[in-house]
C-alpha cells in the first residue's frame, strides 16, 4: 500500500531527502515543503545540514533561485540555508589558517583584560597562551568559553591548545615566573598552581 503524506515518518522522509538531493535547492525545498507540510521546521533545519556537509566536502554550492514562487516556508527555509552556508564558509576560512596565533594581536593591557573576563589570573592564561598544559586535559567547556571570549570557533582553539609549547621571550611582562615549555601540567595542577583565588579554582575546575 502507498504511503500517504501524512503516513510518512520524519526519518523515512529525511533519508528519502538525503538520497534525492546532496545539494537542496529552492526547487527540491518547494517541493518537500509542498508534500510534508507538518514537517516543515525539521525539512528546512535538515536542508541547510545537507548544504553545510557539501561545503565540508569541498562541493561547490550554488543555491539555484526559486521559480515556484516565495512563500514565507520556502523563503524559511532557503535563508536558513543562506546563513547556514555563510557561517560554514567562515568557520572553515578561519580553521584553514595555518598556525593561528590567538594571542599575538593582543597588547598587555588585552591579555589582562581577556584573563579577567575568563576568570583568571595573567599567569594562569600565560600558560594557556604558551601551551604548557596538556592539551587532552582541556575541558570542552573551558575550550567553549575560551572560544566565546576570543570571537572564534571551538576548533580553533582546540587546534592551537594541542600545538607544541612555547614561551615567547618578549612576553616576559606577564608573570614573574615563565613555566617551562619542556615540561607540561594538567589543567587542573595548573588551576592549583596559579595563584587563583579559590573561588577562581572552583569555577575553572567546574567548566
Amino acid at each position: 500500500m502507498t504511503k500517504t503524506t501524512h503516513d510518512v515518518s520524519l526519518d523515512d522522509l529525511l533519508h528519502e531527502m538525503a538520497l534525492i538531493s546532496e545539494k537542496p535547492d529552492a526547487k527540491v525545498i518547494g517541493e518537500y515543503l509542498r508534500r510534508y507540510p507538518q514537517y516543515a521546521e525539521e525539512i528546512s533545519d535538515f536542508a541547510a545540514e545537507l548544504a553545510a556537509t557539501a561545503i565540508a566536502g569541498d562541493v561547490d554550492d550554488v543555491i539555484e533561485p526559486s521559480t515556484l514562487g516565495t512563500s514565507p516556508a520556502i523563503s524559511k527555509a532557503l535563508s536558513q540555508l543562506q546563513n547556514r552556508l555563510y557561517e560554514v564558509k567562515q568557520e572553515q576560512g578561519t580553521l584553514k589558517a595555518p598556525g593561528q596565533d590567538l594571542f599575538a594581536p593582543l597588547d598587555p593591557r588585552q591579555f589582562r583584560a581577556l584573563a579577567a573576563e575568563l576568570g583568571m589570573n595573567a599567569f594562569f592564561l600565560s600558560k594557556v597562551r604558551d601551551r604548557t598544559i596538556e592539551p587532552e586535559t582541556f575541558t570542552h567547556g573551558f575550550r567553549v568559553k575560551m572560544a566565546d571570549a576570543m570571537n572564534v570557533p571551538e576548533p580553533v582553539v582546540a587546534a592551537y591548545l594541542s600545538r607544541q609549547p612555547s614561551i615567547p621571550e618578549h612576553m616576559s611582562f606577564l608573570s614573574e615566573q615563565k613555566p617551562e615549555a619542556s615540561r607540561r601540567q594538567s589543567f587542573a595542577d595548573a588551576v592549583k598552581s596559579s595563584n587563583l583565588t579559590e573561588e577562581q579554582q572552583r569555577r575553572l575546575l567546574s567548566l
